[in-house]
């Protein structure tokens, strides 16, 4: 299971489920992403569900609002469905890759992972 917020759920509900993409959606952030997460980082899909999984991880935030502001300026520059453009992003996989394109930032060798994206530190 990932963890939503409450921006995430919002977002679920407005804009993918009028569109019948929520339910979708879900099921490829839970089962995708951590399986490209792994794949490109070297971390096990288990490492990733545990990320995703915490309030503090905003990247299907930004996934998300990624997906929806792209369809709206599409949808409005081409004068075409906005829920035919998110339905193209959704079933092409194009949200779990920008997140995945996001994270893959993280790990480049000019940069440290963001805290939440670390480990968490075993109590003592």
């Amino acid at each position: 299971m990932i963890y939503l917020s409450e921006w995430a759920k919002y977002l679920l509900e407005k804009y993918f489920d009028p569109c019948g993409l929520k339910e979708l959606l879900i099921e490829e952030l839970e089962n995708e992403l951590p399986r490209q997460l792994a794949k490109v980082t070297g971390r096990t899909e288990n490492y990733w569900h545990n990320v995703l999984n915490k309030p503090s991880c905003k990247m299907i935030d930004y996934g998300l609002e990624f997906a929806v502001e792209l369809a709206k300026d599409r949808s409005e520059k081409f004068d075409k469905s906005f829920c035919e453009y998110l339905s193209n992003m959704v079933l092409k996989g194009s949200i779990v890759k920008y997140i995945v394109n996001y994270i893959k930032v993280f790990y480049s060798a000019s940069s440290k992972p963001p805290k939440w994206l670390l480990p968490e530190e075993p109590s003592s």
